[in-house]
Parts: C-alpha cells; structure tokens; sequence
C-alpha cells in the first residue's frame, strides 16, 4: 500500500500524501452531492470515491476540461478547503467521514486532539496550482512535488 499517489492533468502533476488527499476528496464528494452540479461535475464523484479509497488509484483531472469547467471545480475546493480551516478536525469527524462515503479509511485517526488542517489545505493549493497550470516548475525531471505530509511546505522528491 503506497503512502502516496499522483495527483495528476495530463503529462503535469505531483504526490499527495493518500490519507490527507482521502480526507479532501470525501469531503468534495460530500459538497457535490449535496448541491446540484453540473453533469460534467458528478461524473468525478465515482473516481473521487476510488481515489479516496484506494491507496494506489491516481487522481486525474480531465485535461480537456475548460477554463470554466476549472473554475467551478476551484470554487469547490476552496469551500471544502474553508471548511477545513474553519473548526477543528476530530479524529472521530474524520472516521466518520470515511463510513459516510462508503470508502474504507487507509488510516484510523486516534486521539482525542485536534488534526491540523495544514496537511488537506495543502493537497487543495496544489490541486489548485496543478488546475490552473501555476504548479512550480521543477528542474529535475525525475523530481515531483510532494504535499499533504505534514505541517510544513511541499517539498521535492
């Protein structure tokens, strides 16, 4: 079981850490379904639900998808990543989150402490640079960003 898994639109893209980016596609799925999105939209719901739940399925954003097709999918990451920031995440919130999606967690989050939300804003920004080709170049071609591991910056691999 990998730890991480591409995030990808065409031939660009980066690692995310797989249990925080399950965390952000649960919680996009939620959004989704929850309000009444164009067809385009909804067809991404199964295979968010795959990428959540599976720790080797990558994530593809269509590379054919408009700039308003884009842009609709950037608004909805920026409430999902709004409401992460907004409250604390519970351990509990984020096993709930898993069972509601009929997704098996990867992980079992413990603890009666608050996560930070550091790690799931992160896998958002960098969706987010990868859907609006802003995702920072990097020198080596064997080297790809990696986010969503911790409380600190992305970093190279």
């Amino acid at each position: 079981m990998s730890k991480k898994v591409p995030v990808l639109m065409g031939d660009r893209g980066f690692w995310a850490y797989h249990a925080a980016l399950s965390v952000v596609l649960l919680r996009l799925v939620e959004l989704v379904e929850a309000e009444t999105d164009p067809e385009w939209l909804v067809q991404g719901v199964p295979q968010w639900r795959r990428s959540a739940g599976l720790p080797d399925h990558a994530l593809r954003f269509p590379s054919e998808w408009s700039s308003e097709q884009r842009d609709v999918l950037i608004s909805h990451l920026s409430t999902v990543r709004s409401f992460l920031l907004a409250g604390p995440l519970m351990p509990a919130d984020l096993n709930a989150l898993h069972a509601f999606a009929d997704a098996p967690p990867l992980v079992t989050w413990l603890g009666p402490d608050p996560i930070s939300p550091l790690p799931f804003v992160q896998i958002i920004d960098g969706m987010v640079q990868l859907l609006t080709d802003t995702l920072p170049a990097v020198a080596d071609a064997e080297a790809w960003w990696y986010f969503g591991v911790d409380d600190g910056p992305p970093r190279l691999i």
